[in-house]
């Protein structure tokens, strides 16, 4: 991202007639101060004010050079989760609270829902705007923006969910979203014979599920971040203008394929690799685990063997398949970029 970004409540940033609230600054683990101004920050237009729970969240947009603390892990497959196994943590500061000490209330979640979580851990006025934390592979990870209390006697707090909604909403504010962009082969790296300046695309023709490569033109997709944590970041592609709008794109490495699906898991993911300043990359995915060892890595690949300069724009092949990463291999494309429709 372009941006340091903050995710609070949004009742935070107004208040309970939807004035913007006065004086704020951002106070960061370091010590240092900055001011906010509202010009900078995002409310969603359906948030009503403090007595709905509907919309209430916000985000702040800082330059990278007043800070650029990473912060913590969020995982956007976890917003697909229907139950969330152990407990649920609310990582809050206190204004006297020292500098990396926070308070931490936890307790079992209770219900998700799909754009809320309920849980069951102890919260108190000022814990709003508070990341609701679970753990995952070993790390404590963002589910959602804590925003109330319980609104019932043996009820549980609630959080606005980090869904993709919402996460989309932050990475197109703070710069960090492609959208309806196709993904294009470069062509062969040896300049062999196959090799066709138009471009070789990733297309999932009408009323298919599974991709397969075109000459000249593609599906569209938007480009989403979807995990940040120890390992990097990760991306996944997001259908936006196909037969089957609104579909993740999955990465099936043993079958060779790559499919539209509902539900994002991990083998949607991907991490952009060998970026180069002319805009090209390599899409690098995890191969299955075999045996409690490290899974392989992978790069996605199109080839257009039986595809000739000259042909029509519309012709297609069924050569999508993965090359172990960094190989290369005769006949087969591994430099993609995202090129605008």
């Amino acid at each position: 991202s372009k941006k340091t970004v903050i995710l609070t409540a949004a009742h935070n940033l107004r208040s309970s007639t939807l004035k913007p609230t006065t004086n704020l600054q951002a106070v960061f683990r370091d010590g240092k101060i900055a001011a906010i101004d509202h010009a900078t920050c995002y409310v969603p237009s359906e948030y009503k004010g403090s007595d709905s729970s509907i919309g209430d969240w916000a985000a702040i947009f800082l330059d990278k050079s007043i800070h650029g603390d990473k912060g913590l892990n969020f995982s956007l497959a976890l917003s697909y989760t229907e139950k969330i196994q152990g407990e649920v943590s609310v990582i809050a500061y206190r204004d006297p609270t020292p500098a990396y000490s926070p308070e931490i209330a936890s307790g079992r979640c209770k219900t998700c829902f799909e754009e809320q979580v309920e849980y069951l851990a102890k919260t108190e006025q000022g814990n709003s705007g508070a990341p609701v934390c679970v753990a995952y592979r070993g790390y404590m990870t963002v589910i959602a923006i804590h925003n109330r209390r319980p609104a019932y006697r043996k009820g549980g707090s609630t959080g606005a969910r980090l869904t993709r909604q919402l996460m989309m909403k932050v990475f197109e504010l703070s710069g960090a979203l492609e959208t309806d962009v196709m993904l294009r082969g470069w062509g062969d790296p040896r300049g062999k014979k196959y090799s066709v300046p138009r471009g070789l695309h990733l297309i999932f023709p009408e009323d298919w599920t599974f991709g397969r490569v075109r000459l000249g033109n593609g599906s569209k997709f938007d480009v989403i971040p979807v995990y940040s944590g120890p390992e990097g970041d990760r991306y996944a592609l997001w259908t936006t203008a196909t037969s089957a709008t609104g579909k993740w794109v999955r990465f099936d490495v043993p079958q060779d394929q790559v499919e539209l699906v509902d539900i994002l898991k991990d083998e949607s993911h991907f991490a952009k690799s060998n970026v180069s300043k002319t805009g090209w990359m390599k899409i690098v995915v995890d191969g299955p685990k075999e045996d409690g060892a490290a899974a392989k890595r992978y790069q996605l690949s199109l080839a257009g063997t039986m595809i000739m300069e000259g042909e029509p724009d519309d012709e297609e092949t069924s050569e999508v398949s993965f090359v172990e990463y960094p190989k290369e291999e005769d006949d087969k494309i591994v430099k993609i970029s995202f090129v605008k429709a």
